[in-house]
C-alpha cells in the first residue's frame, strides 16, 4: 500500500479550495446532483460498515452564506441565555480571558475553518462551494471527497446512534460533551482516512501523525486569536479522536466501534488515555453534580451564575 503524505488536516478544518460551484440563480438554494452524492453515500458506508435508510442531500453554499448558516444552526440548541452563562462561568473560572466573547470565537473559527458540514437538525450536508460557475461545470477532487465522505460518516451517525443527539443537548457538562464528540469525530476521521485506503491504496496513518499535522491548529498558530478553550475543544476532538478509535479497532475491529457508539467514553480521561476506555473495569462513572446552587456560594454578596464539568481537560487548560 502506499504511503501517505499530507501538509494539513483532513475534513472540517479546510484549508481546501472546494472544486464544487454554486448556481448562480439568487435566492434559489443549490444541492449537489444526487448522481454526484452517490458515489460517495457508497464510500462512505464501505469504510465505515453502516448504511443510509435514504439518501442525504448535499446543499451546496457560499463562504458569506457560512456564517449566518452556523449562527442559525448552532444557535438552535446553543440559545443566547445558554451562551451567555456558559461564558460567565468559564469566565468565573477563569478558562476564558475577561475580554472574550464566547459566541464571536466559535462562530469565528468555524467559519474560517469548515469546508463542509452536517446539520443533524436538518439532517442535511452543506457543502462550501465556488460561487461564479454553474454545477455542472465543476468536478469534485480528491480533498473534496475526503471532507464529503467524513461529513456522510456523520450523516450515517445520525442514522445508527442517539449520540449526536445527546451531544446536542449538553450545555453543562462540557467533559462529557467533549468525549462523545471525540469519538464522532474519531469515528469519522477513522472512516476518512479508511476511504483513502480503500479507494487509493495509501496506508492508514498512526495517531502520531495526525495528531502532527493538527499540531498548527493546538498550538494557536493558525488560529491565534481564539481562545484556547475553544481552540482546543474543537481541535482536538479529531487526533484524540482517531487515537482512541484506532486503538478500539485495533482491539476488537470495526465490530468495536459499533459498539462504542452504544457504551462510548463517558469523560475526557477516557478519551486522552484510551488504555482506561478499552479496560471497563478501569472506567470511572459518569459523574454529575447535583450540588444545592444557594450552597455554592461563599457568601451573601455572591451569585451563582450557573455550573458545568470540565474534567481533565478542563483542567489541562485551566
Amino acid at each position: 500500500m502506499g504511503g501517505r503524505t499530507r501538509s494539513c488536516p483532513g475534513r472540517c478544518l479546510g484549508l481546501w479550495v472546494l472544486a464544487v460551484a454554486l448556481a448562480c440563480t439568487a435566492g434559489v438554494p443549490a444541492f449537489l446532483p444526487p448522481e454526484a452524492l452517490r458515489p460517495l453515500e457508497g464510500r462512505a458506508e464501505r469504510a465505515r460498515g453502516l448504511r443510509f435508510g435514504e439518501p442525504v442531500q448535499a446543499q451546496l453554499v457560499s463562504r458569506g452564506e457560512l456564517e449566518a448558516l452556523l449562527a442559525e444552526s448552532i444557535g438552535r440548541v446553543y440559545t443566547p441565555e445558554l451562551r451567555r452563562t456558559d461564558e460567565l462561568v468559564k469566565k468565573a473560572l477563569g478558562l476564558l480571558p475577561a475580554d472574550a466573547d464566547l459566541w464571536e470565537a466559535l462562530l469565528a473559527f468555524h467559519s474560517d475553518a469548515v469546508a463542509g458540514f452536517y446539520a443533524p437538525l436538518d439532517g442535511q450536508l452543506y457543502v462550501v462551494g465556488e460561487p461564479g460557475r454553474q454545477i455542472g461545470e465543476a468536478l469534485l477532487g480528491r480533498a473534496v471527497d475526503q471532507v464529503l465522505v467524513h461529513e456522510l460518516v456523520h450523516a450515517l451517525q445520525a442514522v445508527h446512534t442517539d449520540l449526536i443527539d445527546v451531544t446536542l443537548g449538553l450545555v453543562d457538562h462540557d467533559d462529557l460533551a467533549f468525549a462523545l464528540g471525540a469519538l464522532l469525530e474519531g469515528d469519522a476521521t477513522w472512516a476518512e482516512y479508511r476511504d483513502d485506503a480503500l479507494s487509493y491504496g495509501l496506508a492508514m496513518p498512526r495517531p502520531e501523525q495526525v495528531a502532527s499535522d493538527f499540531e498548527g491548529h493546538l498550538s494557536g498558530e493558525q488560529h491565534p486569536g481564539v481562545p484556547r478553550l475553544v481552540r482546543e475543544g474543537l481541535v482536538l476532538l479529531y487526533p484524540a479522536g482517531y487515537a482512541l478509535v484506532t486503538q478500539i479497532v485495533d482491539a476488537g475491529g470495526v465490530a468495536a466501534l459499533d459498539a462504542a457508539l452504544v457504551d462510548p467514553p463517558l469523560s475526557s480521561e477516557d478519551v486522552l488515555h484510551p488504555e482506561r476506555y478499552l479496560d471497563p473495569s478501569g472506567r470511572g462513572p459518569l459523574l454529575f453534580l447535583q450540588l444545592e446552587t444557594e450552597r455554592l456560594a461563599p457568601s451573601s454578596e455572591c451569585t451563582t451564575v450557573g455550573t458545568n464539568s470540565f474534567g481533565e481537560f478542563g483542567l489541562r487548560i485551566w
